[in-house]
């Protein structure tokens, strides 16, 4: 994602549209024409071979980092899952990385199992090999993909090197294949990091999560609908041991969420902090008996 001022803009796409829309004329004094399109100075024939390598990126190397993050047990657990609960409030991190990771497991239904090194492995993995071998092949010698200047399509592959070249996660299988059979994609990241952050890049501002009772405002059926989203994948029967060991531990997070809000509001009440009065019809009527004989004593008094 993209922030732009309060502008938000969603997608590698998008981004990349939207940049080369931006004009930078009145903040930077650019040429317009030149704006921030890096395929300015490409053919026809190199940016439609761009495009190409592009939707392969997204295609391949994203699939293979959705599976390192979401479906690989271990990375899940101990990696994934705690930094995107970070961001997020104490009742959405509970529910919302579960769905996600069962996003990431309907888009990658469709990749087989293939042994590696005797172990059984995603197909996702050799689909990432291919696609590593292709861009090392594409960039060979240069500096950059079509020569001495950087295009869109540096742009994109930095983007997902960038993550892919990430040792600290349990299982960082990406990360050895790219090291020990890609080393010129290893080297042409290290060396366009070095020459875009050569100072240690700026914090984003922080943004806080939005509350579970904001999110409810603000959206009651899109949260309902993730909701029973969640309880249906819950409820349907699996053969999948893991599947259903996970299952487990949902149910068991979720109840110890009910069961602190219930020890919360037992306690709450206990201390008196917030009473509970329930008055029958007879006392209401004394009460009002009561009030009445008030007010036609201080008319006597009158």
């Amino acid at each position: 994602m993209l922030r732009d001022g309060t502008e938000a803009v969603v997608g590698t796409s998008r981004i990349i549209l939207h940049l080369k829309k931006k004009d930078f004329i009145k903040q930077h004094g650019l040429d317009m024409k030149q704006g921030l399109d890096l395929d300015a100075h490409l053919s026809a024939h190199q940016r439609a071979e761009s495009l190409g390598y592009i939707s392969l990126v997204e295609d391949k190397m994203h699939d293979a980092l959705l599976y390192t993050w979401w479906l690989e047990a271990d990375n899940f657990a101990k990696s994934t899952r705690p930094t995107f609960s970070k961001a997020l409030s104490w009742i959405n991190r509970y529910y919302l990385p579960t769905q996600l990771r069962e996003k990431a497991r309907a888009r990658l239904a469709h990749y087989g199992k293939i042994t590696e090194n005797g172990k059984s492995v995603s197909e996702v993995y050799a689909m990432a090999r291919q696609c590593y071998a292709a861009l090392a092949a594409k960039l060979g010698t240069k500096e950059y993909f079509f020569g001495s200047r950087p295009s869109t399509l540096d742009a994109v592959v930095f983007g997902h090197l960038a993550l892919h070249c990430y040792p600290s996660l349990a299982d960082y299988r990406l990360f050895s294949m790219l090291n020990f059979e890609f080393p010129t994609l290893v080297a042409y990241y290290n060396r366009l990091r070095l020459t875009l952050f050569s100072e240690p890049p700026r914090k984003s501002p922080v943004i806080h999560p939005t509350s579970f009772l904001r999110g409810l405002s603000r959206s009651p059926l899109a949260f309902g609908r993730s909701i029973w989203q969640s309880v249906q994948q819950w409820a349907t029967p699996s053969t999948d041991e893991k599947a259903r060991q996970h299952r487990v531990e949902v149910f068991q997070k979720v109840m110890s969420v009910i069961g602190g809000v219930a020890f919360f509001v037992a306690y709450v009440w206990y201390q008196g902090i917030v009473q509970i009065k329930i008055a029958d019809e007879s006392s209401e009527a004394e009460e009002m008996e009561y009030e009445e004989e008030d007010h036609s004593e201080g008319d006597d008094e009158q």
